[in-house]
């Protein structure tokens, strides 16, 4: 079980450390003739410096994911997220909209 939760009143980081997850798992919410195999590796970072602000850094690894009965091969993913320059990008948009 993956537990946990960051807050939106006080700063703080919720770090998920992910190592040999079992990707057939998913499978019980899939469609049965498109299952997922294979293993998933990584971390994930999701933090809440204030209620206006929050961050997402992943990186994950899976080494041999299959999709139905195809090889998908090596899938590397990296995602980043700051959410105060998404949010001054909105409010900038926001105000070019106006009349």
């Amino acid at each position: 079980m993956i537990s946990g939760g960051e807050s939106g009143t006080t700063p703080s980081t919720l770090a998920l450390k992910l190592k040999d997850i079992d990707l057939s798992t998913a499978n019980i919410f899939l469609s049965s003739d498109m299952p997922l195999s294979g293993s998933l590796d990584g971390f994930v970072y999701l933090s809440s410096p204030s209620s206006t602000n929050a961050g997402l850094m992943a990186e994950l690894l899976c080494p041999d994911l299959g999709i139905g009965r195809a090889h998908a091969g090596n899938i590397h993913l990296t995602a980043h997220l700051d959410d105060e320059d998404d949010l001054t990008e909105r409010e900038t948009l926001a105000q070019l909209v106006q009349p």
